[in-house]
């Protein structure tokens, strides 16, 4: 189970750019990293129907997270090791891995 936690650049789906933000780390291969990002401010501002995607985590500081996060599991991201710096934040408690592995959306 994922459990460590990243500062990454990722790209935004709908527009030019990015920005850093924190991921979860899931995978890599020889060309990529697959990651969920985080959200924090924007959970509140998402319908319902895609809130429901959204894992809350509830041991942030403790995961070294600057402010209460949101991981969104609406699908998985893949950023190019080629040109991403991670840079290690910290990681989920065990109470939270569990509770992230029985996260149904």
């Amino acid at each position: 189970m994922a459990k460590k936690l990243y500062w990454a650049y990722v790209s935004f789906v709908d527009q030019p750019g990015g920005k850093e933000r924190p991921v979860l780390y899931v995978r890599e291969n020889q060309d990529s990293y697959f990651v969920y990002r985080l959200t924090t401010t924007k959970f509140a501002n998402k319908s319902p129907q895609i809130q429901k995607n959204y894992f809350e985590i509830l041991d942030w500081q403790a995961a070294g997270l600057p402010q209460k996060s949101w991981i969104d599991r609406g699908r998985i991201n893949k950023l190019p090791r080629a040109t991403t710096k991670l840079r290690h934040i910290g990681e989920l408690t065990t109470h939270d891995i569990k509770r992230l592995a029985a996260f149904k959306s």
